[in-house]
């Protein structure tokens, strides 16, 4: 088994916490997964707000190799914490379709997607116009794991994301709480070398959503009024 892990990052003000946790602790996750006897390369997507600012809402750094640590942790200690829309949501979703698209993804067994945001996704949102689409992109590039690490209060906000042909496994952030957040990250390393043949208990959902979630199933608020995203974010750059 081998598997590559693309963290995708909230970069709003509110998630400065984050960044530093990940930063101190990018090498004790790499042990973990040697612990597991998994090799494991990672890429990193941080995220803003496209909606509020379409100028300055992605930030990225490809695949490194295996046991490239460094470059990680850089990246994650220049990441400005800023910005971000009074509007609902956050581009989330948007920032894993561009990481994944522009990502080259090594030769690994297992993809895996790790999203870390304190708020909504936006939907529709750059190149994003539904979330049948979303569901679509994410088989396209043939991810196996997406683990969603959000805060309870936002956890419904992405119940659309479950779908056929990959996994989604929720992990609850609570704010500036380190010990709940090794936690979860042991978990997910756990889960993202082994899937669910572990002694990690999850919570059954029903029918046809995704089973491997450990939050229960609500209905998803509607969505906002379409935002027209012809427009090329780059073009103030």
């Amino acid at each position: 088994m081998s598997v590559g892990i693309m963290f995708i990052i909230d970069s709003t003000g509110s998630m400065r916490w984050i960044h530093r946790e990940l930063c101190d602790n990018l090498q004790n996750i790499v042990i973990q997964f040697e612990d597991e006897g998994v090799p494991v390369r990672f890429s990193m997507v941080g995220f803003r707000d496209y909606i509020a600012n379409s100028s300055n809402w992605i930030e990225f750094v490809d695949f490194a190799g295996e046991g490239t640590v460094e470059v990680f942790t850089d990246w994650l200690s220049n990441l400005k914490a800023k910005g971000g829309g009074d509007n609902n949501g956050e581009s989330s979703l948007a920032g894993a379709v561009y990481g994944m698209k522009q990502g080259r993804w090594p030769d690994v067994k297992r993809k895996v997607l790790a999203i870390f945001t304190d708020d909504n996704p936006h939907v529709p949102d750059f190149g994003i116009e539904s979330w049948e689409g979303l569901h679509q992109s994410i088989k396209d590039n043939q991810i196996d794991q997406i683990h969603l690490f959000i805060d309870a209060k936002h956890v419904d906000g992405f119940d659309d994301l479950d779908s056929h042909g990959y996994d989604v496994i929720r992990h609850i952030l609570v704010k500036d709480n380190r010990d709940a957040l090794e936690q979860s990250i042991r978990a997910f390393v756990k889960i993202s070398s082994t899937g669910f043949d572990s002694d990690i208990e999850v919570i059954e959902r029903e029918d046809t959503i995704n089973p491997f979630d450990s939050i229960d199933d609500e209905l998803m608020p509607e969505t906002e009024e379409p935002v027209d995203f012809d427009a090329n974010p780059f073009d103030d750059y």
